[in-house]
């Protein structure tokens, strides 16, 4: 890390030093420290990616979301933006950049961060779990393991999780003596129960209740990608909507040199 340092700031004319901090800083003190600096806005990084805090949202009842999806072609049906609305009959009069969210796995999330304490992302709630797989070889490799099929392939639900984990292993196994299959190990969690609403919705949305708070997350539409996040104010600078802009132009060009590039 110093070495790259270095590099970044060697002939740039910048003075500037590395100082390690001994001390660890949890993301949720991460938090108060990026709405204090950001006057109730700000950016946060989770394991190098992105994320944007807010203050100012009410937590004692539910906040509806919505979405917009791009006009006709080339991009239509994915989502231009989605937003929590806080004030329905608010004019908006300001916009201002929060931060960004950096996607790493093509999905989002609107949560209360003293929530995300309660999350688990991979530990089964309930001692059980699902496998499945999909890909080439999905029918064959099926009837060789006697898997039954799925909606989104082949594999197993409401295993104990040892039970699914030595079906993973098996379909692993089977993959690295060349049966061309994708899998996915499904631990009943909180990140489970939200995904198996977005598989069976068409706005490839849904929500999760941890505790007094609702999470509500989705799929971004475009894949991986790195998002604008916006605080839309009324006249008095009055929070109406925080707004994930997902389709302006300069995400929509970006975004085609990416696919454009992976097309090659």
């Amino acid at each position: 890390m110093e070495r790259l340092f270095q590099d970044t700031i060697a002939g740039s004319g910048l003075h500037a030093s590395l100082v390690v901090n001994h001390e660890r800083v949890s993301h949720r003190e991460r938090v108060d420290l990026a709405l204090e600096h950001g006057s109730g806005v700000g950016q946060i990084q989770i394991a190098g990616v992105w994320a944007s805090v807010c203050s100012g949202i009410p937590t004692d009842h539910e906040l509806p979301v919505f979405a917009e999806r791009m006009p006709p072609r080339p991009d239509q049906g994915r989502w231009r933006r989605i937003y929590v609305e806080i004030d329905a009959d608010a004019e908006i009069a300001s916009t201002d950049a929060v931060g960004r969210a950096g996607v790493d796995w093509a999905r989002l999330m609107f949560a209360d961060v003293n929530a995300l304490g309660h999350w688990r992302h991979n530990r089964t709630l309930d001692g059980m779990a699902d496998c499945v797989f999909w890909g080439r070889d999905e029918e064959a490799l099926a009837q060789a393991l006697g898997a039954p099929r799925l909606d989104e392939g082949f594999g197993w639900c409401d295993l104990p999780v040892e039970h699914a984990e030595e079906q993973v292993r098996t379909v692993e196994g089977a993959r690295m003596n060349g049966w061309k299959v994708a899998i996915d190990f499904r631990p009943h969690s909180h990140h489970w129960q939200l995904m198996r609403q977005v598989r069976a919705s068409t706005s490839e949305s849904g929500t999760v209740e941890l505790g007094a708070a609702k999470l509500c997350g989705f799929m971004t539409s475009w894949g991986d990608a790195i998002f604008d996040v916006l605080a839309e104010r009324d006249a008095v600078g009055r929070l109406a909507r925080l707004t994930i802009d997902c389709g302006n132009e300069e995400m929509v060009t970006r975004q085609r040199c990416f696919e454009e590039k992976l097309a090659r």
